[in-house]
């Protein structure tokens, strides 16, 4: 895998995955290495040197914010505007266009969900208070009810 990654980048062939592998040791110490330190291998030349650098840094860039903040961002958004209608009046728009417009929109997204989902917690544990109050006038009501049924 790791002579395959690197040989299908241009210009690097298998005497360079050798003499890298050597210098290195292992692909996450080439990855981890700076230009100048790929640069001191020899056979290796400034264009090599670029091609390798940004191969490693420039895909790692694009590609890791996106699952952190999209995918968990989904579900709390629909549960927080799922449940509190008042507080979410125009809502429904925002996690729509959150998800079209990737950056700062969704990181701020995110910690617009994560504020309601914390008060969500936070009044959904004063519910919980008067629920154990309602608890058993609600079963006496189920009661009348089959008995109705009947």
């Amino acid at each position: 895998g790791f002579t395959h990654a690197l040989t299908s980048i241009r210009r690097v062939n298998r005497t360079d995955v050798i003499t890298l592998g050597s210098s290195f040791g292992s692909l996450s110490r080439i990855m981890d290495a700076s230009m100048e330190e790929l640069a001191r291998c020899p056979g290796i030349g400034e264009r090599k040197v670029k091609r390798l650098h940004d191969t490693f840094h420039e895909p790692f860039k694009r590609v890791t914010p996106r699952p952190n903040l999209v995918v968990p961002d989904t579900p709390d958004r629909e549960k927080a505007s799922g449940q509190p209608s008042s507080t979410n009046d125009g809502t429904p728009e925002k996690p729509g266009t959150s998800k079209n417009k990737k950056g700062p929109d969704v990181k701020s997204a995110l910690t617009a969900a994560f504020a309601k989902y914390s008060e969500k917690i936070r009044s959904q544990g004063h519910e919980a208070a008067h629920e154990g109050g309602e608890g058993p006038s609600s079963s006496t009501m189920e009661g009348d009810k089959t008995k109705q049924l009947d």
